[in-house]
């Protein structure tokens, strides 16, 4: 039909009506190439709805198809349905395919070849050729393969000179902010990444910012130098930034930081921010943590779902010690909060480790 809003409501109805048709998946394969983007999403989500016995196969010829549309659809089908963990059998195969496809034409194919990559076992292999995509002249794709070398984690040591070299030189925030976040995730190297992560804390860049104030967090007391430049992000306008930095400081240990953290607390007015601003000061300050459990009770109390999720978060970060507020935790997970809020006091009341509360618990289930 020549109105994509037709095609895309005859391919939604397919993949969810008759699944088990062989005509369809061949239909959704062909979709795969359309010219709406719409219409390739929907033929996506049918496909990664069968079995990859069914499709794993087809799609990988698709990828050696001359169409880029093609290209795109059939390897972001077969990254999600690895992200799933849905390929079994066929994920070496897929793996396999995705590298060639790091030099394919299109920028999109790229990318995803590069988180498909990610998707995998750590190799030597893998980090040389993800370390060489941080030089392609797209921007997606240089973070795409920044973000797939974070979550090698370790593995990705080797790779930290380069990543280093994005923190510092890339023309876009986005690239520097993801080289930040996975330098945080690799978590080697301390004495040469902590200054530069520090560095760019003063980056033009609010993602920047926040991005290496979230990777100092990681390393803990091997970054405390960074104490007094995160400490100076609790003024900052936007609140996700203050917040990112009370939960850095909460991490690094620099009692030095604590005047910083009391006087945010006596300005700060966003819930989600009090509640780790209440953490910080009770991990500085460990004759605090009384009066930040009853803060963070209050504000589990609130009417803000995200400021009650980070509240109850906090208080399983303060352990046993914050056993005071396992009643409150006890009536989140008994209410109906949504899952998101429920989820979170479940988790928070499993760290208070009270055993009072393993009732609670097996009734939630």
């Amino acid at each position: 039909h020549e109105q994509p809003e037709v095609r895309e409501a005859a391919l939604n109805l397919l993949w969810f009506a008759y699944p088990g048709e062989e005509k369809v998946t061949e239909a959704l394969l062909v979709a795969l190439g359309d010219s709406s983007e719409s219409c390739r999403s929907f033929a996506s989500l049918g496909l990664q709805m069968r079995g990859a016995k069914e499709v794993a196969p087809r799609l990988l010829e698709q990828l050696k198809s001359e169409e880029v549309n093609r290209r795109q659809g059939a390897l972001k089908t077969l990254c999600v349905m690895g992200l799933g963990k849905k390929l079994g059998d066929y994920r070496p195969l897929v793996l396999r395919a995705a590298f060639p496809l790091l030099d394919d034409a299109d920028p999109i194919v790229r990318a995803f070849a590069a988180r498909t990559i990610a998707d995998n076992e750590p190799s030597e292999e893998a980090r040389l050729a993800l370390t060489e995509r941080l030089a392609d002249p797209v921007s997606e794709v240089r973070t795409a393969s920044a973000k797939a070398l974070g979550a090698f984690k370790k593995d990705a040591s080797e790779s930290i000179p380069a990543l280093l070299s994005r923190l510092r030189l890339d023309s876009e925030p986005r690239v520097r902010a993801q080289a930040a976040d996975s330098l945080g995730q690799i978590e080697s190297d301390p004495e040469t990444v902590v200054p530069e992560l520090i560095e760019a804390l003063s980056a033009e860049d609010a993602r920047v910012r926040r991005s290496a104030a979230q990777a100092l967090g990681r390393f803990g007391d091997l970054a405390r130098s960074a104490a007094e430049p995160v400490s100076k992000l609790l003024s900052e306008k936007k609140a996700s930034l203050r917040l990112h930095a009370a939960l850095t400081l909460s991490k690094i240990g620099a009692v030095e930081a604590l005047g910083a953290v009391n006087a945010a607390l006596e300005t700060e007015t966003a819930p989600q921010v009090l509640a780790a601003l209440q953490l910080a000061r009770a991990k500085l300050d460990p004759a605090t943590l009384p009066f930040a459990v009853t803060a963070l009770v209050a504000i589990l109390e609130g009417p803000k779902d995200s400021a009650r999720v980070r509240a109850a978060e906090s208080l399983g970060t303060l352990g046993p010690d914050a056993i005071a507020a396992a009643p409150a935790l006890s009536e989140l997970l008994k209410g109906k909060s949504n899952g998101w809020v429920r989820a979170s006091a479940a988790t928070a009341l499993g760290d208070l480790q009270g055993e009072s509360e393993i009732p609670t618990l097996v009734a939630a289930l």
